[in-house]
C-alpha cells in the first residue's frame, strides 16, 4: 500500500513538471479580420451602465423585516 502511494505521488509530481513544458510562441498574431487595439479602456462600450451605489449599511440593518 505504501509503495503504491509513493508511486502515485512520484507520478503526480512528474506529470506536474511535464504539464508546464511546451513550446510557446513569443508573439501571437491576432486572427485575420480582427482589430489589434491595445491597451483598451474598460468598459469599451460607452452604453454600458455605471454601477449603482450600494445602500447605506446602517439603513439596511435598521429596516424591519
Amino acid at each position: 500500500m505504501s509503495n503504491n502511494k509513493s508511486l502515485a505521488i512520484v507520478a503526480l509530481l512528474a506529470l506536474a513538471l511535464l504539464a508546464g513544458c511546451g513550446k510557446k510562441p513569443r508573439n501571437v498574431d491576432p486572427p485575420e479580420g480582427t482589430n489589434e487595439v491595445f491597451p483598451r479602456v474598460y468598459p469599451p462600450d460607452p452604453d454600458n451602465p455605471k454601477p449603482q451605489k450600494a445602500p447605506d449599511p446602517s439603513s439596511v440593518l435598521r429596516s424591519k423585516i
